[in-house]
């Protein structure tokens, strides 16, 4: 996590408020929440709601290309590959 700080305060931006990945407990679940300590706060099916700021990354998640997403308190969403690369998009959420 303090990796992850470190890269955001180099570009100025807003606080992490939380994590959206994957998840690997297979059927009913598909992804989850994680808190900024990256332990997982809920789990979610396909069929559960999942309220905003984290909905807006779920479809991110579902790619492989993406470990997880990174969602902070300016709007940036930055989804982050299985390497640990960051990448860029310019999304929010707000």
């Amino acid at each position: 996590m303090k990796l992850i700080r470190d890269e955001y305060d180099a570009r100025q931006g807003g606080a992490l408020i939380g994590l959206f990945g994957r998840c690997y407990l297979g059927p009913p679940y598909v992804d989850h929440k994680l808190d900024i300590y990256g332990n997982i706060s809920q789990h979610y099916t396909a069929s559960d709601t999942v309220e905003l700021p984290y909905s807006n990354a779920r479809a991110l998640v579902r790619n492989d290309a993406y470990a997880f997403v990174e969602l902070y308190s300016d709007g940036s969403i930055v989804p982050v590959r299985d390497d640990g690369v960051p990448v860029r998009t310019g999304s929010t959420f707000q």
